[in-house]
């Protein structure tokens, strides 16, 4: 699953992650320069769906950010 953070870098898309309380987050982080960051090994999940319910789907499904300054 593909999702965009609409923000200036990876870095800030992580931090906002960590002050989330429901600790949404996802498998990779692609940076706005191309730099790919894996958040957590490969064997692990997230809730990256970010929808009450649906971990199935996260286990499921591997979760990249893409941190992009616009749509």
């Amino acid at each position: 699953m593909l999702h965009f953070t609409a923000g200036q870098s990876a870095r800030n898309a992580f931090g906002t992650w960590r002050r989330d309380a429901q600790r949404i987050g996802t498998a990779c982080l692609v940076d706005v320069d191309g730099t790919v960051y894996e958040v957590f090994p490969p064997t692990q999940w997230a809730f990256h769906l970010g929808i009450a319910g649906t971990s199935r789907h996260d286990r499921r499904s591997i979760g990249i950010e893409i941190a992009t300054s616009g749509r």
